[in-house]
C-alpha cells in the first residue's frame, strides 16, 4: 500500500498492511451421522438379527435397540424402511418380534413363574396387553388353566379369549365325515359314493356309535 510523504511515496510492508479476516465456521456434525460406538452397536445388532432368527428374544432385543436409538438414521429415514430393505422384514413383523421379546422380559422379571412361553408364537399371544403387570396376570391364568397339559399357541389364545368371543372348535368327527365324502366322490363311482355317504350319515346319526366315529380315512374299508 502506498502513502504520500511530501514528494516521496512510502510503501508499507506486508506486516503493516491491513489483514483480511476470513470468516470461521464451526463444523456441526449431521444429526443423521452415527458415532463410532453407534456404528459398532448397529453392526452387532444386524449380525444378531441375521444369524439368530431362531432366537426370537435376541432378535427382538436387537431390533428394539436399532429402533429406540435410531441406529438406522444414517441410511434410512424410518425404521420401517430400514427393516424392509436391509433385514428383509416387514414393519409389522419387526414389531411382533420386538413385542414378543418384551413379553419375555416382563415375565422373566418375576421369579415365581414356573414356566415361560417356549417360542415366539406363544409369547405373541400376550402382546395385546401392554403393561407388564397385565401380562404376568394373564400368563398365570393360562398356566393355571393348562395344568399338566402341554402348552400350544392355540391353547393360550383360547384361554385368553373370553368365551363369548371364541369361535367354536370344529367337531373332529364331522370334519372326518367331510373328508371321507370327498374321498368317496373322487375314488368311486357315483352310485358307490352315494351309498357310502348314506352309510356314513346313518352311523353319525346313531348316538350309540359315537365312540366308533372315524378318526381318519383308514376307517373307510370297515364300512363294507
Amino acid at each position: 500500500m502506498q502513502e504520500a510523504m511530501g514528494n516521496h511515496t512510502a510503501i508499507k510492508g506486508p506486516d503493516e498492511a491491513t489483514a483480511i479476516q476470513t470468516p470461521q465456521f464451526e463444523v456441526v456434525p449431521s444429526v443423521n451421522e452415527l458415532s463410532e460406538e453407534e456404528l459398532r452397536r448397529l453392526e452387532v445388532c444386524e449380525k444378531t438379527i441375521r444369524e439368530g432368527m431362531g432366537t426370537f428374544v435376541a432378535v427382538g432385543k436387537a431390533l428394539m435397540e436399532i429402533r429406540d436409538a435410531r441406529l438406522y438414521r444414517r441410511t434410512h429415514p424410518s425404521f420401517g424402511e430400514y427393516v424392509k430393505s436391509v433385514l428383509a422384514l416387514s414393519r409389522p413383523r419387526a414389531y411382533e418380534l420386538i413385542d414378543s421379546a418384551q413379553v419375555m422380559a416382563d415375565l422373566s422379571s418375576i421369579g415365581d413363574i414356573p414356566s415361560l412361553p417356549q417360542n415366539e408364537a406363544q409369547a405373541r399371544e400376550l402382546r395385546r396387553w401392554r403393561s407388564p403387570q397385565e401380562r404376568v396376570k394373564k400368563w398365570r391364568a393360562v398356566l393355571k388353566k393348562a395344568g399338566d397339559q402341554p402348552l400350544t399357541a392355540q391353547f393360550i389364545r383360547r384361554a385368553l379369549t373370553p368365551a363369548s368371543q371364541r369361535t367354536p372348535a370344529p367337531d373332529p368327527a364331522q370334519s372326518c365325515l367331510n373328508r371321507l365324502k370327498k374321498l368317496a366322490t373322487k375314488s368311486r363311482s357315483e352310485a358307490a359314493a352315494l351309498k357310502l355317504i348314506t352309510r356314513l350319515e346313518e352311523l353319525f346319526a346313531d348316538q350309540e356309535t359315537v365312540q366308533e366315529k372315524p378318526k381318519n380315512e383308514m376307517w373307510l374299508p370297515g364300512l363294507f
